[in-house]
């Protein structure tokens, strides 16, 4: 009987020496306090979302201004509550930033 064991090139051993050291590269360099404290804010943030949409319906219907909450009315009435909170950033910073010239501006003499 022969021995029928392969052999192993040195391209091969160098192939498994890089696997083996891309294996010890750790997964998630982050601590686990990190995906806590992204878990904590995303319960934070889908309750917020959650409690305003309710509570946005709810004042609809109480108000008279839909039927019931499937009404499309709902939908045209949260798009201006999007649009406003897509543009106010914008709209806010540039006037703290022109309130904060005029103010260094009037320091400055």
């Amino acid at each position: 009987m022969s021995d029928s064991s392969p052999t192993v090139t040195d391209q091969e051993t160098k192939n498994a020496k890089i696997i083996a050291r891309q294996d010890r590269i750790p997964i998630w360099s982050l601590s686990y306090l990190f995906i806590g404290i992204l878990g904590i804010g995303y319960i934070f943030i889908f309750f917020d979302i959650f409690n305003i949409n309710v509570s946005f319906i709810q004042t609809a219907l109480t108000l008279g201004w839909a039927t019931s909450p499937t009404s499309p009315v709902i939908t045209s009435l949260e798009v201006f509550v999007v649009l406003l909170n897509l543009c106010a950033p914008q709209i806010w910073s540039s006037r703290i930033h022109q309130v904060a010239y005029n103010s260094w501006k009037t320091q400055r003499g």
